[in-house]
């Protein structure tokens, strides 16, 4: 992408709020920007049986992330937020708690992967929805990655066609496998009024 556009200077306005206060930053800051918990975009709930981690994600961030290398051209960078218009995003981490580490509590874990993967593949995406400007939202889109072990954590990643003139959030999880009802994270229109713009130059 540098070669690209080395030589052109656009500021995409933020698709949720054009009025953003924040200075506008570049993909890599941007992503830094999203990326860090002091900007109030992360929720963590630690259950009895599980943490929750809850990252809201804007079309800004994952276009920027996919074309992270600079290896491809400003139009395609367009036509991808584009693409992602209009949708909010989540990354909801699930990571067991175990506080059990015997032999045969760890066989007991095994013998449940294949009904856990069934749940969270097939029917979580029913057991979660988004509340925005009084409206109960469905996912429009629904993905579940099971890192087989290789990761701490398993993880959904779940988008909203949403009400982007009035952008407050609260998504709530009934997390029918581990048993834990009304898991919610919210976020106030101001935060994401005043989440940067994004500047390729």
């Amino acid at each position: 992408m540098k070669k690209v556009i080395s030589s052109i200077s656009l500021l995409i306005t933020f698709l949720w709020c054009s009025c953003s206060s924040m200075t506008a930053l570049a993909p890599d800051a941007y992503v830094r920007y999203m990326d860090d918990p002091a900007n109030d975009l992360i929720r963590t709930i630690k259950l009895k049986t599980a943490t929750y981690t809850i990252h809201l994600i804007t079309p800004e961030y994952i276009a920027s992330k996919e074309f992270s290398d600079g290896s491809d051209s400003i139009k395609n960078f367009e036509k991808r937020l584009r693409d992602l218009e209009g949708v909010i995003y989540f990354y909801i981490n699930i990571q067991k708690n175990n506080t059990d580490n015997s032999v045969a509590a760890g066989m007991a874990e095994k013998s449940k992967a294949e009904q856990m993967v069934m749940y969270y593949e097939a029917d979580a995406a029913k057991d979660i929805y988004l509340l925005n400007n009084n409206n109960q939202l469905s996912p429009a889109i629904y993905h579940y990655e099971d890192n087989y072990g290789l990761a701490a954590y398993n993880k959904i990643i779940v988008g909203f066609h949403v009400d982007t003139k009035n952008p407050d959030y609260k998504l709530v999880f009934n997390d029918r496998y581990n048993d834990n009802p009304q898991i919610q994270a919210s976020y106030s229109s101001s935060t994401i009024k005043n989440l940067p713009q994004l500047t390729i130059k």
